[in-house]
């Protein structure tokens, strides 16, 4: 009698595990920043930050699909219903009151400027002012402070090229094309993505500003609160 308890006691916690599991469980959309954060072939997320964000979410016990999508499809991206949560700006974000946030950001991207050396080092996005500049995205694309600045004439920035990579960014440099470049690839990142190695010779770099990343739930999700809570937990 005793034997067939725990046998029934066992298939009801059986057959209970999935709902627990699905409790715990959400699709996270995410913007691709090779080498940082981006996919594999199979969905797989990879990169260090993909990688650390794996292990937060495994930490805080909830399941996440993590689903990704380029910067230029974000907008339409963050509107999609069968996505629960997002990783994102907080200016990405038209209506902050429909979603619950991370008490504090999962990852932070840190943007630098390139330029000659016998350019002026700028190391604030306020003190850049009338000059030329390349960028690593469209700037349609773009969206937040960064945008925002380049776009208000009274700073008098001219875009001379977008959504290049950066040894193309390098070379409007070197020819004179434009004074400064924008991207969220650092030295050490650049080394590592181009195989044909990676030369900066006669270029500066300078940190610019940084983007804090934030994981952002639908309200509408009935279990946002508690699922915010144990991911907080898990990144305190």
């Amino acid at each position: 009698m005793q034997r067939f308890s725990n046998f029934v006691i066992l298939i009801t916690l059986l057959s209970i595990a999935p709902f627990v599991w699905s409790f715990n469980s959400i699709k996270v959309g995410y913007i691709e920043r090779a080498p940082h954060i981006y996919a594999n072939a199979d969905g797989s997320v990879r990169g260090m930050t993909g990688k650390t964000l794996v292990s937060l979410f495994r930490r805080a016990n909830v399941e996440v699909e993590m689903i990704s999508t380029d910067q230029e499809d974000i907008s339409s991206f963050i509107k999609t219903p069968s996505l629960d949560a997002f990783i994102t700006t907080q200016t990405l974000i038209i209506n902050p009151n429909n979603f619950v946030y991370s008490a504090k950001p999962l990852f932070s991207l840190q943007f630098y400027l390139y330029h000659l050396k016998s350019e002026q080092e700028i190391q604030t996005l306020s003190n850049l002012t009338e000059v030329s500049i390349t960028l690593p995205l469209p700037l349609t694309a773009i969206k937040g402070p960064l945008k925002e600045h380049i776009i208000n004439p009274k700073n008098s920035i001219s875009v001379v090229a977008d959504g290049l990579s950066l040894p193309s960014q390098f070379a409007m440099l070197r020819n004179e094309k434009a004074r400064y470049a924008i991207s969220y690839l650092g030295e050490s990142n650049a080394a590592m993505t181009f195989s044909s190695g990676f030369d900066r010779g006669d270029i500066n770099v300078s940190k610019l500003f940084v983007l804090p990343m934030y994981l952002v739930i639908r309200r509408d999700n009935p279990n946002a609160d508690e699922i915010m809570s144990k991911i907080n937990l898990a990144n305190d």
